[in-house]
């Protein structure tokens, strides 16, 4: 979700406006590293287990790309849930960004 995704951006010191990462090296304080991550508050709210279906979990129709979650390539997924656990997976199929594309839908 977008808050374990903003947390860890924190975490390592990602700054949109700074094009020039070496202007921060050495001025790292100690941070706490993000729990697992964490997707629940993505989806359905059923009397099922979170995590149970896989990739088949039925996420809330209300959501908002960057308001509630982000998309990020599976090898990306791959590598956090390496480092960090958690879940539960929710892959889903993206439509291609194209010059015509006014929005980019996830189902």
């Amino acid at each position: 979700d977008i808050h374990w995704w903003n947390n860890w951006l924190k975490y390592i010191d990602y700054d949109r406006t700074s094009i020039n990462s070496s202007d921060r090296i050495g001025t790292r304080t100690s941070k706490r590293r993000p729990h697992d991550l964490s997707n629940e508050i993505l989806l359905e709210t059923y009397d099922s287990l979170p995590g149970v279906l896989g990739s088949f979990e039925m996420m809330r129709q209300d959501l908002k790309k960057g308001k509630d979650y982000v998309l990020v390539p599976p090898a990306v997924w791959d590598i956090l849930y390496e480092l960090y656990g958690g879940g539960p997976p929710l892959p889903r199929m993206v439509m291609p960004f194209t010059v015509d594309s006014t929005n980019i839908s996830t189902d």
